[in-house]
C-alpha cells in the first residue's frame, strides 16, 4: 500500500513545472503536546522516522510516524508531566521531556539517543541527563559515565559540554553519529562523533573555526544529513554546502549552481530519497540536486503556514511540518504537508547537467 498523495514513477518527472501547494491535514498526532525545535530522526533499521517530546510541560512520550495514516503513533509513553519521575530521580524509567534538545541514532547498537535540556535548566530543580531508547525491549536507560566513560558530561571541562548543548546539527550513518555546533553560552563550531563499532565518543574544539570551514552555528532544524550516495555527511549553513568525511573528519566547500535559499530563522535540511536535498525556512523551500549540484526553488501556489521554529520532517518525496511557535492552540497543533516536492521545481530535472565528480568539491 502507498502512502496518500504518492504516485509510482511520477514525482518530478522531467520538465514539469507545475505549482505546488502547502495543504492542512489538521491534528493528526497521539501525543498533541506542543513542541519546538526538535529533531525527527531516521532510524536506519526500517527507515521509521521517531519523534522525541520537545515540550517544556515536562512529557518525554515517544512517537513513530505512520506514513500511510499520516499519522504520529505512540510508541512508548513517558511522563505525563513535571511532577512524575523522570532521570535522574531514583527508580525513574523515562527521560525527561527535552526542549531544544537533539535525538540521533545509533545504527550499530540500533539505538536511540535523547539529551533532554532545558537550556534554562528544569523546573525541577534537579539535572536532567541524557538517554537511550532500546527498541528491542521498549524501554529507556539513562546515559553514565560508567558505562560511557568518553561521553562529554557538564563538569568535564570547557563552557559547552554534550549533556548540556542544544539546537545541534545532528546525522547518523550505518557506523557513526555526528553532533555540529549548537549554543550553550552562544553558538559554537565543536564536533562530537560516536563510533558505535568501539562505543565511544570523541569533542573536537572549535572544529569548524578557520579559513575553509563552516564556521559557529546554532540551528534551530536539523541542517546536517548523511549522504549515502556522497559517503559523506553534508550540512547547509548560512546559504553555503559543505561535506564531512568520515574518514578524515574534514570540512570540504561543495560548489553550487543557482541561487542558495534566503536565510533565515529556523532553517533546516531534509534529504528527499538519495538524490536531493530540500532546504526550508520562512516561506521558501529550494531543492539541491546531489548529481547536478543545481539549486531549484520549488514553485509555491499561495501560502506557507505561518509559523516559525516549526517541525520537519519527509517522507515518500512530501516535506510535512507541524507545531513551532507563535500560534495559538490548536493552529500549532495542525499538520501541514507540501506533496511531490520534486515535481513544482523551477528548473526541471531534464535540464540539469551533471557535473564531473572534480568540479563538485573545491580542495585546499
Amino acid at each position: 500500500q502507498s502512502p496518500p498523495g504518492h504516485r509510482h514513477g511520477g514525482a518530478g518527472d522531467a520538465g514539469r513545472m507545475s505549482m505546488g501547494q502547502w495543504v492542512n491535514l489538521g491534528i493528526r498526532a497521539d501525543d498533541t503536546s506542543g513542541r519546538a525545535w526538535v529533531c525527527t530522526p531516521r532510524r536506519l533499521a526500517d527507515d521509521q522516522i521517531y519523534l522525541f517530546s520537545g515540550t517544556t510541560n515536562g512529557t518525554s512520550h515517544l512517537q513513530i510516524w505512520d506514513s500511510v495514516a499520516e499519522h504520529w503513533r505512540m510508541v512508548k509513553r513517558g511522563r505525563a508531566g513535571r511532577e512524575e519521575l523522570a532521570f535522574s530521580d531514583p527508580g525513574a524509567t523515562v527521560p525527561a521531556g527535552t526542549d531544544n534538545g537533539h535525538a540521533v541514532w545509533d545504527a550499530v547498537a540500533d539505538e536511540l539517543w535523547v539529551n533532554v535540556v532545558n537550556p534554562w535548566r528544569t523546573q525541577l530543580g534537579n539535572p536532567t541527563v541524557p538517554a537511550i531508547y532500546m527498541p528491542a525491549t521498549n524501554s529507556w536507560r539513562p546515559v553514565t559515565l560508567a558505562e560511557f566513560p568518553s561521553y562529554d558530561f557538564e563538569g568535564s571541562g570547557g563552557s559547552q559540554t554534550l549533556d548540556r548543548i542544544f539546537n545541534a546539527g545532528v546525522a547518523s550513518n550505518p557506523r557513526w553519529m555526528v553532533l555540529y555546533g549548537g549554543s550553550k553560552l552562544g553558538a559554537s563550531s565543536h564536533l562530537w562523533t560516536f563510533d558505535g563499532l568501539n562505543r565511544r565518543w570523541r569533542k573536537w574544539v572549535n572544529h569548524g573555526d578557520g579559513v575553509g570551514r563552516p564556521g559557529r552555528m546554532t540551528n534551530i532544524q536539523a541542517q546536517l544529513e548523511w549522504i549515502p550516495i556522497l559517503g559523506r555527511f553534508l550540512l547547509y549553513h548560512a546559504q553555503a554546502v559543505w561535506t564531512l568525511a568520515p574518514d578524515s573528519w574534514t570540512w570540504t566547500a561543495a560548489l553550487t549552481r543557482g541561487s542558495p535559499p534566503p536565510q533565515s530563522q529556523g532553517t533546516g535540511a531534509k534529504l528527499l530519497g538519495d538524490r536531493y536535498v530540500a532546504v526550508f525556512g520562512g516561506s521558501a523551500i529550494t531543492v539541491l540536486d546531489l548529481e547536478t549540484w543545481q539549486w531549484s526553488p520549488v514553485r509555491l501556489d499561495g501560502s506557507a503556514p505561518a509559523r516559525s521554529n516549526a517541525v520537519f520532517w519527509s517522507a515518500f518525496g512530501h516535506l510535512y511540518q507541524a507545531w513551532g511557535t507563535g500560534l495559538p492552540y490548536p493552529a500549532d497543533r495542525e499538520i501541514w504537508v507540501f506533496r511531490d516536492i520534486l515535481a513544482h521545481l523551477e528548473v526541471p530535472r531534464s535540464l540539469a547537467v551533471p557535473l564531473t565528480l572534480e568540479a563538485r568539491f573545491s580542495y585546499d
